[in-house]
């Protein structure tokens, strides 16, 4: 296995000049469009998954062709300003061991073939918290909006979400059987878990972006930037691990089993569930995905746990202000500026114990602090 580096720059190199009356001409030799290209991979081991990284930035300058009242002349001139592109891991750093680890036990928690479809015991368990969600209401106005608003988090919206998933619990438990066989006939199952979209934005900025003897331009900048995850692993049956082999009802028995939550491990998953502020705790551990993940009840092994993410920095001028002449010299040009990764990290779970983390809140996580604080008010 060998590290590739690959560089490759497509970016256009063009002349400029600027012609000042008194002083004469000048000229500017600069790279205004394209795209440069960076590439880190592996070879050599294509029976496994490797890292890989890819950085695509792309530029577009504008240029000035426009003539001063006072005889200042530009010809293809590239604009003054021409700050690099934002790194998307100004926002999204590159992954650490510990943050490796705890994808990766996300990951196998998500697509592990013994995780049930809809957890019975634990939508059957916080049925009796309900009530207690609903109290209250008439207090105030802002304590019945926060009412309102734990009883959808909480209880509205799961269970509609779990009502969904029952209605359709016959092609659920097909699903099911499907995959025991897939795994009893020795196939690998190649699984696929979205791990989420983030996107943030920076302030307009008024930024100079030219500024000669004769005239000046400005430029209101805006930026933003995204990101999107997911995740990839392959199971396996265990080698001593025994499907049932003989007859249809056998298999079914087990899909639904599983479909459902039946389990004795899944009951592990309920208490923890239904343990109060076991939900605040997972935001800063990752106790609920190694219960998830650990849950070997069809009796699998896992290889090339892969986290996958596409994220892009964007920067453009939505507008310009200055003379007249000059911004009229742009030719509605663009001024954009683009910078894409690729990345993919092979992940691998650490010991089965809870590591604490900081994690960025989502909108979704501050609502809920937010309702809360509101309860106590």
């Amino acid at each position: 296995m060998v590290l590739r580096h690959r560089e490759q720059d497509l970016r256009v190199q063009s002349w400029g000049s600027y012609y000042n009356p008194i002083g004469g001409t000048t000229s500017l030799y600069d790279k205004t469009d394209g795209f440069r290209r960076v590439c880190d991979d592996f070879i050599g081991a294509r029976s496994q998954a490797n890292d890989f990284s890819l950085m695509e930035e792309h530029t577009y300058y504008p240029i000035l062709n426009c003539t001063s009242p006072n005889g200042h002349i530009w010809v293809d001139q590239p604009v003054g300003f021409r700050p690099g592109t934002w790194d998307p891991r100004t926002w999204y750093a590159a992954l650490t061991g510990l943050d490796r680890s705890n994808w990766a036990w996300e990951i196998l928690s998500k697509t592990n073939p013994s995780a049930p479809h809809v957890s019975v015991p634990t939508f059957v368990g916080e049925l009796k918290d309900l009530p207690g969600l609903v109290k209250g209401y008439g207090d105030n106005l802002l304590k019945s909006v926060a009412n309102g608003y734990l009883s959808w988090r909480w209880a509205v919206k799961p269970m509609i979400s779990d009502l969904r998933k029952l209605f359709n619990f016959t092609k659920a438990v097909d699903d099911r059987i499907i995959m025991l066989m897939k795994l009893r006939d020795g196939r690998t199952l190649r699984k696929r878990v979205k791990l989420g979209t983030v996107h943030g934005s920076l302030p307009p900025a008024v930024l100079t972006v030219e500024s000669k003897t004769g005239g000046g331009i400005g430029g209101t900048f805006k930026a933003y930037h995204t990101s999107t995850a997911w995740g990839t692993v392959q199971w396996k049956l265990l080698p001593d691990s025994i499907l049932p082999m003989l007859g249809y009802g056998p298999l079914e028995k087990m899909a639904k089993q599983l479909t459902f939550g039946f389990t004795s491990h899944e009951a592990l998953a309920t208490a923890w569930e239904l343990t109060p502020w076991s939900w605040l705790a997972d935001w800063f551990a990752n106790t609920g995905d190694i219960i998830a993940a650990t849950n070997n009840t069809v009796g699998c092994t896992w290889k090339d746990i892969c986290y996958m993410r596409t994220s892009e920095s964007h920067t453009e001028v939505i507008s310009f202000t200055g003379d007249p002449w000059m911004i009229a010299g742009l030719n509605n040009q663009n001024y954009v500026l683009t910078q894409k990764r690729k990345e993919r990290y092979v992940c691998s779970p650490s010991v089965p114990f809870p590591f604490p983390k900081l994690p960025m809140l989502t909108n979704g996580q501050w609502s809920i602090l937010a309702a809360l604080a509101a309860q106590r008010l």
